[in-house]
């Protein structure tokens, strides 16, 4: 896959300027199967995760990705922009696709900015923003419209 870690910066930054987010800033790390599950079973063992998204979490056997927001009024004196929070992506599930990481690069960038889809409401406003995103990455010409086709 020829996602650099410039070419990850460079989409993070359209989405942050697109959602006119100023001074701001997202982790990203792109991260094996095996420490995505480790995340996810830490995740999980946290008293303060529950309810509906930790039941669909566990149910899960390859988790996609998943999104710490920053804690409000946390500091961070080395940086200066605000930090949003940390997305991880699973290796596994983008493979060797750029859409597919762009994908869940703005799921996850949508969770740190509050979107969630436990109820039906919630899922139909996230994957109006997600469309929205994506069509944003598409125009911007970082990613083709195309898939390249499968071997």
């Amino acid at each position: 896959m020829s996602t650099s870690q410039a070419w990850i910066k460079e989409v993070t930054d359209l989405l942050i300027r697109f959602r006119r987010k100023k001074n701001a800033a997202v982790a990203v790390f792109l991260v094996s199967d095996l420490e995505m599950n480790r995340l996810k079973k830490e995740l999980l063992s946290y008293e303060w995760f529950s309810g509906l998204e930790a039941q669909k979490i566990k149910r899960e056997k390859v988790v996609d990705v998943l999104a710490f927001p920053e804690p409000k009024g946390f500091v961070s004196p080395e940086r200066r922009e605000k930090m949003l929070g940390e997305i991880y992506i699973n290796k596994k599930a983008t493979g060797t696709s750029r859409h597919v990481f762009a994908k869940l690069l703005i799921h996850g960038f949508l969770h740190l900015l509050g979107y969630r889809h436990m109820v039906k409401h919630d899922t139909m406003r996230m994957k109006r923003a997600e469309k929205n995103l994506w069509d944003h990455i598409l125009s911007s010409g970082l990613i083709s419209e195309h898939r390249p086709s499968k071997r």
